[in-house]
């Protein structure tokens, strides 16, 4: 997550219809099968204790990349590493030995890009070249990669345009979704979101659009859970008056009715920006993040999907924002970000 100024410039934008229209579409094909996320109903609900433990650190720091988990893995691509320029690395960290191996390099380095694995392949979604420069347009690549061969190739680019600090997630059924972000960057005068949610279809390598968020929402986390998508934390600006706050309160959109909601789930315990949520066997777990005027924080709340209510748990070690969660088979892993120093960091912790 990158912290940038928001403008209301994309106000005006007309919602899709219901249901969704087409936005766009590609050629090629990607494949259906088991990946990262998705429904989460193959297991009983069970929490995590909420014990935290340190592991071996990433070869390099970084913040502000895109991952995915698959198996006993977690697949890291681009983000920032000590200038503001995003790096190409790709890397493949194996929770069981603690140990990173390099990839083949992403085509088209990036950081605030989003990431989704489905069908033994990575897609890398959006994202920035740089931030140098009083003004920057994100990518609007799609590039996928073989997660077992580490090939790489073009998929369909984004329906919706431009994006950096979207963030995606898995439907369980064959489809990815990436929820708002930023179309255009202005460091002086402020930045261009969007309420888009775009949907992206794996086999058929196309795009459509599918709703749109009721606010915009910047440095926020989503999860899908039986039918309904869950949009937590982050930054809004109100569209009256310009003015910029964290709500607490979660945003449901439910697939089946095409409606959102702002009052079905309790309010966040601990309103942030730019924070790293990951959903495990009914439970999502939200890690660190800030407060608006840019302090990390340590804080970490746990959402219960079956009754809609938070839990505080212990909090990190030290500060985090800009990092990321993945939820494995026996824990989730906070990786990287920034520290309260604003340093990246190779920092990986385990919670169980």
């Amino acid at each position: 997550m990158l912290f940038l100024a928001l403008l209301c410039w994309g106000c005006g934008e007309e919602p899709p219809n219901s249901p969704p229209d087409a936005v766009g579409t590609g050629g090629g094909g990607g494949s259906a099968g088991a990946g990262q996320g998705g429904a989460g109903n193959e297991l009983p609900p069970e929490p995590l204790a909420g014990v935290f433990s340190e592991q071996a650190a990433l070869t390099k720091a970084r913040s502000s990349f895109a991952a995915v988990g698959v198996d006993r893995s977690i697949f890291l691509f681009g983000g920032l590493s000590g200038s503001t320029k995003a790096i190409a690395s790709a890397d493949r960290y194996d929770v069981d030995s603690q140990s990173e191996s390099a990839m083949t390099d992403v085509p088209l380095a990036v950081a605030g890009a989003s990431a989704l694995a489905e069908g033994g392949a990575a897609y890398i979604f959006g994202g920035l070249e740089s931030l140098g420069g009083p003004t920057v347009t994100p990518r609007d690549a799609c590039q996928k990669v073989m997660l077992d061969s580490s090939q790489w190739s073009a998929c369909a680019p984004l329906g919706n345009g431009p994006n950096t600090n979207g963030f995606a997630t898995l439907d369980g059924r064959g489809r990815g979704f990436l929820f708002g972000g930023l179309r255009f960057i202005d460091f002086s005068s402020g930045s261009l979101p969007t309420k888009v949610v775009q949907g992206y279809d794996f086999v058929q390598n196309s795009w459509t659009a599918e709703t749109m968020i009721p606010q915009f929402r910047d440095g926020a986390a989503v999860v899908i859970h039986d039918g309904r998508a869950f949009v937590i934390g982050g930054r809004t600006i109100d569209e009256s008056n310009g003015m910029i706050s964290a709500p607490a309160q979660l945003l449901v959109y439910d697939f089946q009715s095409y409606q959102w909601s702002s009052d079905i789930a309790a309010p966040m315990l601990s309103p942030r920006v730019g924070l790293a949520c990951a959903e495990r066997r009914g439970f999502v777990y939200c890690f660190g993040g800030s407060d608006l005027g840019g302090k990390p924080l340590a804080t970490v709340d746990r959402f219960e999907l079956a009754t809609l209510q938070w839990a505080a748990l212990p909090d990190l070690p030290s500060p985090r924002y800009s990092a990321q969660a993945v939820a494995l088979a026996d824990a989730v892993y906070l990786l990287g970000g920034k520290d309260d120093a604003d340093d990246a960091s190779a920092s990986v912790f385990r919670l169980e």
